[in-house]
């Protein structure tokens, strides 16, 4: 009874500092966007909205659980940046694109693990 507690207690453990991990991933990687879309010099909207989708695609991939978490994460920090250091509001566009980039991360999960379990039948 004890080793299967403990067995269940270290899975939840690994399974939150999967969850963590990712979470942190997906702030360092908005930080990093909303960082260089702050610069002065900086004037390529379309590369950084395809970062921000990319990156929430990809992590979101990673963990189907955590699209919702994965999107904010990403997007957040960039409208931070841009609050912050030029006084705008524009960026909030960042979360209408790394919303749907961990949203079709979260369908192209599914269809893969569809199709694995497909192949495995």
């Amino acid at each position: 009874m004890l080793f299967g507690f403990l067995l269940s207690w270290k899975s939840k453990v690994r399974d939150w500092s999967n969850n963590v991990t990712i979470g942190l991933v997906a702030f360092s990687a908005g930080v990093a966007i909303g960082y260089v879309d702050s610069r002065p010099s900086w004037d390529d909207t379309d590369i950084t909205a395809g970062s921000l989708f990319i990156c929430a695609f990809l992590l979101s991939l990673l963990k189907l659980r955590l699209a919702w978490l994965v999107g904010l994460a990403v997007g957040i920090p960039v409208i931070a940046f841009n609050i912050l250091v030029h006084g705008r509001f524009g960026s909030i566009a960042a979360l209408a694109v790394s919303g749907p980039g961990a949203a079709v991360g979260v369908v192209a999960g599914r269809m893969l693990d569809r199709d694995n379990a497909l192949r495995a039948a």
